[in-house]
């Protein structure tokens, strides 16, 4: 994608000032970088997954007072604590809200970022 510069003249050849932002760039920096959605929402969803099983085992080990399974339970319909088909349940809600996630946020900042390249 970018080129390798092997060397620090070559790279202070390559840089331009940008007037705009007052700063110095390299040409490839002035591309608009884009996300992309199936990735992101594979890693926001597992993202998701790993907290909640971490957020699960951490209700396990501590004392009730500490434990999130009434706010799981508001949000995951099917979810009640604990059982084992329930903790499914939750990873399978987990997983999803991820991708809600990312199908919202990903658009949004791809126009986002798209007017602030045309500036």
């Amino acid at each position: 994608m970018y080129k390798r510069i092997s060397s620090w003249d070559a790279l202070c050849d390559r840089l331009e000032f940008d007037s705009a932002n007052s700063m110095l760039t390299l040409p490839a920096m002035k591309r608009r970088q884009i996300m992309r959605i199936v990735p992101v929402g594979h890693a926001l969803s597992i993202f998701f997954v790993i907290t909640f099983a971490i957020c699960i085992g951490w209700g396990l080990v501590t004392p009730p007072a500490m434990h999130m399974h009434e706010a799981w339970e508001m949000m995951m319909p099917g979810f009640h604590w604990v059982s084992f088909p329930a903790f499914l349940i939750g990873l399978v809600w987990a997983y999803v809200y991820g991708w809600y996630t990312t199908i919202v946020f990903v658009p949004l900042y791809n126009l986002f970022n798209k007017r602030g390249a045309a500036e």
